[in-house]
């Protein structure tokens, strides 16, 4: 599991900056592998009352998404929100599963990642930015998205 959880946060802090929609994904996809092995009993969820906080603000979140569905039924735009803020389900199971992690690994995991993505994320706004774009949009496909995960990976570095 520890192999597991360090190529996912490597992957994770690359995509942030380089990979824009990919995070998404990847997110999901961790969310169902997280799922899978808390009912194979392989972890427990976290008891912390701040990890189960969090997991709640971002459930309720999710579920306002739910009550604009059913609010709106015949909207499809409605529809599309509720599977967009499906990573917001995320959080618990995955704390959980890094959470088995030790801190140096995360940390170096993180780093890693971050200078990956970092790397990428340049290379694209270089390659956009001599292409004539205004505001370079990585692989996120919009500015401020790519702004923003490319921040977060250099302030990672």
């Amino acid at each position: 599991m520890q192999r597991t959880n360090y190529w996912y946060i490597l992957i994770f802090f690359t995509l942030l900056a380089a990979g824009g929609s990919g995070l998404s994904f990847l997110l999901v996809g961790a969310m169902i592998w997280a799922a899978i092995s808390v009912g194979l009993f392989r972890f427990t969820i976290p008891a912390s009352r701040s990890f189960r906080s969090v997991a709640l603000i971002f459930a309720l979140y999710y579920f306002s998404a739910a009550v604009g569905v059913i609010l709106h039924w015949g909207d499809r735009g409605s529809l599309f929100e509720l599977i967009n803020r499906l990573p917001f389900l995320v959080f618990l199971p995955l704390a959980g599963r890094i959470s088995l992690s030790s801190p140096s690994d995360i940390l170096d995991a993180m780093e890693k990642g971050a200078l990956a993505g970092a790397v990428f994320a340049a290379a694209a706004a270089e390659v956009q930015i001599l292409q004539g774009m205004a505001r370079p949009v990585g692989f996120a496909a919009n500015a401020n998205v790519f702004a923003l995960g490319s921040m977060v990976a250099y302030a990672v570095c």
